[in-house]
């Protein structure tokens, strides 16, 4: 072998190979100067050792120790020598990995101008290193601006939630929350204007978790752990030791960008699966979207406008929906153009839901996520975006391939957890990572209702004369139209349409907001949209169950009505403050 003043890995690959160069140009952006590729029409008089056949049929490399190695042997640790990719050199000798990989390189040496057609195809023209600096800042800010939505929609409900005059509380004044909140969005702001991003997020995810653990159930929202799931992982992308990210670039490597494209993955896949195998049989049906649009828990006024869709397109929809969910996913993780349009595709899916739903921050957080599975050059050619600078290393890159493990594990047990309970294990490690809040189940609309059931709340001075309490966003008057909400939680709204649905002793928080109406709470009426007794609290309350329903367009042309409404049931009879504090249960 040829004496090499130089330490760095020597690749060799054959010059006049199309195919050859696009890759080796490829897997430059990776390894960055730790390896040297040099085409064998360049460098092969120096090594007369290797037979000048043998650089057509598979790439050379002369590794730092000296020894040489080829074909898909090669390319491994050709690739292991690039930032946070050492786990390649273990994964060659893993069981089978070997054969099926050499069997692979083979197959592909075989058919090379198939195989560069294809490449073109699915990776485009030229190749683009994994460069996701700017790409990654601008998923930053735009966690940054969701935390600072969900904080600023705490604030003014905490009080009412669980403050010491509130629906369920926790034995903390409701300000102490309060001021977290307000700590938490202030960090927000920072790390959006870029000072300090990486302390300021940790504050944020600290600020968040507070809030949410001293919420109770009234942060048992699928969005709250998404927020919670984010925003850990951005902590290991975001730049630490910089005072002011001021170049528009902060450091991913693709270990990380892959995780927040599992998380993203996991959130759709597993809705998806879970409306199949939930036994909720109108997904098998198509007639979901249908009952959805309808019965969801806050409509927007789209949603009136899409449920008179023939039965026929919102059907087609049904259908979609499921597609982008249990299909598209999957593209996250194929080549880069597949990528790019199932980040197309499932950034319209959000788009639709946003537009005809009021699921708080949700859709704006996973849209951010869609952000992860572009990259540097998407921003630069359709945006035009320049990174001025290099961003300074993140920390913990040693360690993020064990803790990418950790996380799928976790993710893993997660999911069998939710579709088999009977499983101990996954049971358990489910139970860890929920307690750790840094991986979580995910199961968005997983079901539907038949039917739209509503509570409505009311209250009288003599138990004869009833007046309505208004809500902030849930349907009540029925001429009043659907509103948007999101990204702000009117919790209470939610839960409301929980306790429609739900049997009354499994929301012990409703009987407790009734006896708040019946003391005037002034924190717990700031929930409501309006208050029918500003002189003082009623003397009795009741809760009704009715049947709303989307009026038909003739019959809005007719009255203005959105909503038709029918008593159904009593949900809670007449009661007093004295009849509340009687019963057993309380």
């Amino acid at each position: 072998m040829a004496d090499r003043a130089d330490e760095r890995a020597l690749l060799i690959y054959d010059g006049d190979c199309a195919f050859c160069r696009y890759w080796v140009e490829a897997w430059r952006h990776e390894t960055g100067d730790r390896v040297i590729h040099a085409a064998a029409e360049e460098i092969a008089e120096k090594f007369p050792e290797i037979p000048r056949g043998r650089y057509r049929r598979s790439i050379q490399l002369i590794d730092v120790d000296g020894r040489r190695y080829e074909g898909a042997q090669a390319a491994f640790r050709a690739l292991a020598h690039a930032p946070g990719k050492g786990w390649l050199r273990a994964l060659y000798d893993a069981p089978l990995v070997a054969p099926l990989s050499e069997a692979v390189y083979r197959l592909v040496a075989r058919h090379r101008d198939a195989c560069f057609r294809a490449t073109k195809l699915l990776w485009g023209p030229k190749p683009t290193g994994p460069r996701y600096g700017m790409t990654a800042w601008i998923f930053l800010r735009a966690l940054a601006l969701v935390y600072l939505v969900a904080f600023l929609s705490w604030m003014p409900q905490l009080p009412g939630l669980v403050g010491p005059d509130g629906i369920m509380p926790n034995g903390s004044p409701a300000a102490t929350y309060q001021l977290v909140a307000l700590a938490g969005a202030g960090a927000a702001l920072a790390a959006f204007a870029g000072y300090f991003v990486g302390p300021a997020l940790l504050a944020a995810w600290l600020a968040y978790a507070a809030v949410t653990n001293g919420a109770g159930e009234f942060a048992d929202f699928q969005w709250d752990r998404l927020l919670l799931e984010a925003g850990f992982l951005a902590l290991l992308i975001a730049p630490f030791r910089r005072a002011r990210v001021a170049d528009g670039r902060v450091e991913a490597s693709s270990t990380m960008v892959w995780l927040f494209r599992f998380l993203l993955f996991r959130v759709l896949f597993l809705s998806g699966l879970a409306k199949l195998l939930f036994g909720d049989a109108s997904w098998t049906s198509l007639s979901a979207l249908r009952n959805h649009l309808e019965t969801q828990p806050l409509p927007t006024p789209l949603a009136w406008h899409a449920a008179r869709l023939p039965e026929g397109v919102l059907k087609a929809a049904t259908f979609g929906a499921l597609l982008v969910e249990i299909v598209v996913p999957f593209l996250f993780f194929m080549p880069r153009r597949a990528r790019l349009a199932g980040a197309g595709i499932a950034s319209l899916y959000l788009l639709v839901v946003v537009a005809t739903g009021n699921y708080a921050f949700f859709g704006f957080l996973a849209l951010a996520l869609c952000l992860l599975l572009l990259d540097d050059a998407v921003l630069e050619r359709v945006f035009a975006l320049k990174a001025r600078a290099k961003a300074a290393a993140a920390p913990y890159r040693r360690f993020e391939t064990a803790f990418a493990a950790v996380i799928v594990v976790l993710a893993v047990a997660q999911a069998v957890a939710m579709f088999r309970p009977a499983s101990r294990s996954a049971a358990a490690l489910a139970s860890l990572a929920s307690s750790l809040r840094v991986v979580s189940a995910y199961s968005l609309f997983a079901t539907t209702l038949p039917t739209r059931e509503e509570v409505v709340i009311e209250g009288s001075d003599d138990g004869v004369a009833w007046k309505p309490y208004g809500f902030l966003h849930k349907p009540g008057d029925v001429k009043r139209k659907p509103s948007f909400v999101a990204p702000f939680h009117p919790r209470l709204d939610w839960h409301l349409w929980y306790a429609a649905v739900t049997p009354l002793d499994a929301n012990p928080w409703f009987p407790r907001l009734m006896v708040k109406l019946l003391q005037g709470s002034e924190p717990v009426l700031a929930l409501f949209g309006e208050n029918p007794f500003p002189d003082g609290p009623p003397a009795h309350v009741r809760a009704t169950l009715y049947r709303y329903r989307f009026t038909t367009p003739e019959e809005r042309a007719r009255d203005g009505a959105w909503w038709r409404a029918a008593m159904r049931i009593e949900l809670l009879p007449p009661m007093t403050v004295s009849s509340f504090v009687s019963r057993p249960s309380e």
